[in-house]
């Protein structure tokens, strides 16, 4: 179904903006979408109790219909309406980390009837760190799914602009809270049983949760444990151009005679980074090795490149010590760069 979607700006910091609130409300309690900004990326928010609002969130997004969604509430004591705490784990990082971009994977309440989960007995809950995001849960009353409000597959909305390029005519409403802080998706540790996982790395590391429960996080490593939280298996963060590392050790004199070599063949190419280029000409995107930069400018860069309509993006390596910036970036991309037949037998294939 179409429907004719309204950007509507509110301050970042959740003050004013009241008619715009009251609208967005009122569309998520009719079982409508609307997008909103987090610390992270955006998100498509719907009611995460209404049957029909969830489903919508798959339909308009493409979503596979078994990648269970994460449900956003304004604090610890509404998530536990959702799900169950079975020790003292879940109030340590509560306390410490929300509102923030970290989801935990709870067992899910008897009683709830929470669709999101996709039968699989647990539910994934966060508190947002973004003063637009919590005005709006409390304003509705709800508790709202929110996956990532792109197309699936494609890079992740770190603006309006963003989610309007994907959704325009898809979704009822975008709150327009400018740029989001963080840049990539929460990191998601799984709870629901005695082990301490992360299923999904994010700006919260593994260091920093072992630190705050006193005992070892790990990475999981089991598909079957992965699947309780979104965005572990499937395409993801693709934009329509080939994407391609360049490994760090690749020096200017080597980077120098790629450079050429992709000249020579003729591929319309952007870059992403901070190396010299040859060519003034060719689209560019500074990116920052630290991880705080590249995680904000990541998405950004990608959906940029992508628009000036080159075929094929060479990307930096991001800080080695970031399994959230690899992770992310090992899904967009295709390979690491290193001969320009493959990256045209690669440009074929996408076509």
């Amino acid at each position: 179904m179409v429907v004719k979607t309204k950007i509507l700006a509110v301050p970042p910091d959740g003050s004013g903006g009241d008619a715009a609130y009251r609208e967005a409300a009122r569309l998520l309690q009719k079982g409508e979408l609307v997008a909103f900004p987090s610390e992270t990326v955006y998100g498509l928010g719907g009611d995460a109790c209404r049957l029909e609002a969830v489903e919508a969130i798959f339909r308009v997004k493409g979503r596979p219909s078994d990648n269970p969604l994460i449900v956003h509430v304004a604090s610890a004591d509404q998530a536990l309406e959702f799900g169950v705490a079975l020790d003292s784990r879940f109030t340590k990082l509560a306390d410490t980390f929300w509102p923030g971009p970290l989801t935990l994977v709870l067992p899910l309440k008897a009683s709830c009837q929470a669709i999101t989960g996709k039968g699989l007995g647990t539910i994934a809950l966060r508190v947002p760190g973004h003063p637009v995001a919590l005005r709006l849960i409390r304003e509705s009353g709800l508790a709202l799914a929110a996956p990532s409000a792109n197309l699936s597959g494609k890079p992740s909305p770190t603006t309006a602009q963003h989610v309007a390029q994907d959704l325009t005519d898809r979704v009822a409403l975008i709150l327009d809270g400018g740029p989001c802080r963080v840049g990539i998706e929460s990191t998601v540790l799984d709870l629901s049983t005695s082990r301490s996982q992360i299923l999904r790395p994010g700006s919260i590391d593994a260091s920093s949760l072992a630190k705050m429960l006193g005992e070892p996080v790990e990475l999981a490593k089991s598909e079957a444990v992965k699947l309780k939280s979104p965005g572990t298996r499937y395409q993801h963060y693709q934009p329509n151009a080939a994407v391609w590392i360049l490994p760090e050790e690749m020096g200017p004199v080597l980077w120098s005679s790629f450079q050429k070599c992709i000249e020579q063949s003729g591929l319309r190419w952007g870059y992403a980074g901070m190396r010299h280029l040859s060519n003034p000409d060719v689209p560019r995107v500074t990116l920052q090795n630290t991880e705080e930069s590249y995680a904000e400018g990541f998405y950004r860069a990608l959906r940029w490149l992508d628009d000036r309509q080159v075929q094929v993006i060479l990307i930096d390596s991001p800080p080695a010590s970031s399994a959230a910036l690899w992770d992310r970036l090992s899904r967009a991309a295709q390979a690491k760069a290193s001969d320009i037949q493959t990256l045209k037998d690669l440009i074929a294939q996408k076509k």
